[in-house]
């Protein structure tokens, strides 16, 4: 007789470890969609002329890619850790340049936030590559595409729809 309760036991025991296992799945993925929905408002929160460091807060976290161009530097900012080209993939391609001195070279990095910063780390433009329309240019026109190398070298729209 003393089987029956252990047994009983035993599939008690079991059915609440795979319900802490699922309620910690579930605690994950409410924290992931959280984080994606913070990152989604930062985006749209970004202005020309904001600071870096207001941009690393929005954004939740300092850019993971950066990479100069004239006096600017552009980066280059993930929903993830580690995402990249919208996957969670082994890091960025080591073959990623430091500096271009031609804008339309700037690496097309799916799924990331590109943001050119001057000198002074003001925001110039930015754009969301793969995931939004239009690239904010820095007289604050928005140009059709989704990458800050559409854009002319002073980061302003192409006379003429002329593109690289």
């Amino acid at each position: 007789m003393t089987t029956q309760p252990r047994s009983i036991r035993a599939k008690v025991l079991g059915v609440l470890l795979v319900l802490v296992a699922c309620l910690g799945l579930l605690a994950e993925t409410l924290h992931a969609a959280a984080r994606n929905r913070l990152f989604f408002d930062g985006y749209e929160s970004l202005a020309l002329g904001m600071s870096r460091a207001e941009v690393d807060r929005l954004l939740l976290a300092p850019a993971a890619y950066i990479c100069k161009y004239r006096s600017h530097r552009v980066h280059y900012y993930f929903r993830e850790e580690g995402m990249v080209f919208g996957v969670l993939s082994g890091g960025l391609p080591k073959e990623l340049p430091g500096e271009v001195t031609d804008i339309s070279r700037l690496p097309n990095l799916y799924a990331a936030v590109q943001v050119a910063f001057s000198s002074d780390d003001r925001v110039l433009a930015f754009t969301w590559i793969g995931e939004t329309f239009n690239v904010v240019a820095a007289d604050g026109t928005k140009v059709p595409g989704t990458n800050i190398g559409l854009l002319d070298a002073e980061l302003r729209p192409r006379q003429s729809g002329v593109r690289p």
